[in-house]
């Protein structure tokens, strides 16, 4: 389990780069719809169907469902901006203090601490 977490750490922490590549190119490698859904990358393939039976574990699964689901409905928004050509707003909606930041920084703070207290 810890290293799901890891790599998934890694893997979401990649979508910064990805947007600002889109913002920059005007186009993706992802659409928005499929960008927008928790269950369509690794790590949301693997959260969604483990099951724990450790009830501090299963804790933080909940948790980190539920803010992978807001993060990449996030994503899904600025990369919108960014294939439409909204190359400020989709600038301004990944600045500190935006939802798709604060999504973001969440996520990775409690899949921090579930692999903090994984077994």
């Amino acid at each position: 389990m810890r290293e799901e977490i890891q790599k998934a750490i890694g893997a979401h922490a990649l979508w910064k780069g990805r947007l600002k590549a889109a913002i920059d190119k005007g186009r993706s490698e992802f659409t928005v719809e499929d960008a927008s859904v928790d269950n369509k990358c690794e790590f949301g393939i693997w959260l969604h169907s483990a099951i724990d039976h450790d009830p501090q574990s299963k804790a933080h699964r909940e948790k980190v469902r539920h803010l992978h689901r807001e993060f990449h409905q996030e994503v899904g928004k600025v990369l919108g901006q960014a294939l439409r050509g909204d190359r400020d707003g989709a600038l301004k909606a990944m600045a500190p203090g935006t939802p798709y930041f604060n999504s973001c920084t969440k996520l990775t703070e409690e899949m921090m601490d579930w692999n903090r207290a994984a077994h």
